[in-house]
């Protein structure tokens, strides 16, 4: 539902969304060093890439981190030992968010266009996700050939 309440609201907008026919996105200036040269670009990217990796590995560090593994293990013997399931898995739903938002905005600055088909058109299809919830490649096989 909250696909189709987003979509007629960027066409309704079109002020300010474009619409259908979209906007087009100005290069990227960090500092004054323009972007606009691709190689320049991915070593932006890259160095983001880097970045989201580290801070992924060491949320894992903290006691978020280690509640987030024992829910993706066991949410019942997690919640049995005292963590909150639904802040938890709030807070990761969050931290999700931020790296699919960072993503996204990197992505329609590489290509210096966004419309609302570009950006509603990545949702997540139930045939990336295996039984358990884990987006493994596995689970689309098994999904497409039962």
């Amino acid at each position: 539902a909250a696909y189709f309440i987003i979509h007629w609201l960027v066409l309704q907008f079109r002020s300010l969304t474009g619409a259908t026919e979209g906007l087009s996105v100005p290069a990227p200036d960090l500092f004054g060093l323009s972007l606009a040269d691709k190689t320049r670009y991915f070593y932006l990217v890259m160095g983001l890439a880097i970045l989201a990796t580290i801070v992924a590995k060491n949320i894992l560090r903290t006691r978020a981190g280690r509640a987030f593994l024992a829910i993706r293990d066991n949410d019942l013997a997690a919640e049995v030992m005292g963590v909150n399931l639904f802040f938890y898995k709030l807070q990761a739903f969050f931290i999700g968010c931020v790296f699919a938002g960072i993503a996204g905005g990197l992505s329609v600055q590489y290509y210096s266009y966004c419309n609302v088909v570009s950006v509603l058109r990545l949702r997540m299809d139930a045939r990336d996700v295996d039984h358990r919830g884990h987006g493994e490649r596995l689970g689309r096989h098994i999904w497409r050939h039962s």
